[in-house]
């Protein structure tokens, strides 16, 4: 219970952020982006319906092909947004007002915190609904990040819209879905277990593996491996520690053998004993 009220909590911080990224910087500055407003505005020559009215039945159709994918968590977590940004963007109306600034400035802020608030619903499993759902149903069928999907979605909406508001919006407006896309990635990482993997190769393994199990709490796997130019046998150990725990590893290594050779990479997420639930022996990792 307490996850999900957490969850719904940073649904409604993500939608005022947007709001307010709405009200602030894109509208008063002009600022193109891509969003149902987007194709709404790109299929009103073909359909003889009001924007406004165009805008909801995308809204909903989207809403209930997002249901149908992605499950009860989503749709209630989106209906959340769908009722609390309206009622932010009523509030920001009334009690803030426009930052008319430098247009780079206006994009730049205006696309950082869409991302932030867009990324903040994605990292529930929910979205601030309309366009943000194309990407949720490609990263679920497809596997591809949500990032890259409002990058290519808001994209194409805005090539598309090339005659109706000219190459400089255009331009400015991909500049602007690209940073979003960045950021909604960058908050979307946060709620993960970051790591370090890391490959060790040295003739003191025995005690380097014994210091990281006993000082440092970590487990460790020893692999077999031979030297692919002497042909000499030897082992490797390979870890995983959070970020914060890498420099010491990095201690523990430098101090029994200077010249051990090391392998660091950046791992997204760790799932599994000692990261995402409590370890009872993490030795046995």
């Amino acid at each position: 219970m307490q996850k999900k009220l957490k969850d719904l909590l940073i649904v409604i911080v993500g939608n005022i952020c947007l709001a307010f990224a709405v009200q602030a910087f894109i509208i008063p500055n002009a600022v193109l982006t891509g969003g149902v407003s987007g194709v709404a505005l790109l299929l009103k020559p073909f359909i003889d319906i009001d924007i406004s009215l165009l805008v909801i039945i995308i809204n909903s159709l989207l809403y209930l092909v997002g249901c149908a994918v992605l499950g009860r968590k989503f749709a209630i977590n989106t209906l959340v947004s769908s009722l609390t940004y309206p009622l932010a963007i009523l509030f920001m109306e009334a009690y803030v007002d426009p930052i008319i600034v430098d247009p780079i400035l206006a994009i730049i802020y205006g696309a950082v915190l869409v991302g932030v608030g867009i990324g903040l619903a994605v990292s529930t499993g929910a979205s601030t609904g309309g366009m943000d759902i194309p990407p949720l149903i490609m990263n679920h069928y497809f596997h591809l990040e949500v990032s890259v999907g409002i990058m290519i979605t808001d994209g194409l909406t805005i090539i598309l819209g090339l005659y109706v508001y000219g190459i400089e919006k255009v331009l400015a407006g991909l500049l602007c879905t690209y940073i979003t896309g960045i950021f909604v990635d960058k908050i979307i990482m946060l709620r993960y277990n970051k790591a370090k993997s890391i490959q060790i190769i040295s003739t003191k393994n025995e005690e380097i593996s014994k210091a990281i199990n006993d000082e440092l709490d970590r487990g460790t796997t020893v692999l077999p491996a031979y030297g692919g130019y002497t042909g000499d046998k030897r082992t490797v150990i390979m870890t995983v520690v959070p970020d914060r725990e890498y420099p010491g590893v990095q201690q523990v290594i430098e101090r029994i053998d200077k010249n051990a050779f090391i392998i660091v990479s950046d791992v997204k997420e760790v799932r599994g004993e000692g990261f995402t639930f409590p370890a009872e022996n993490r030795k046995k990792c």
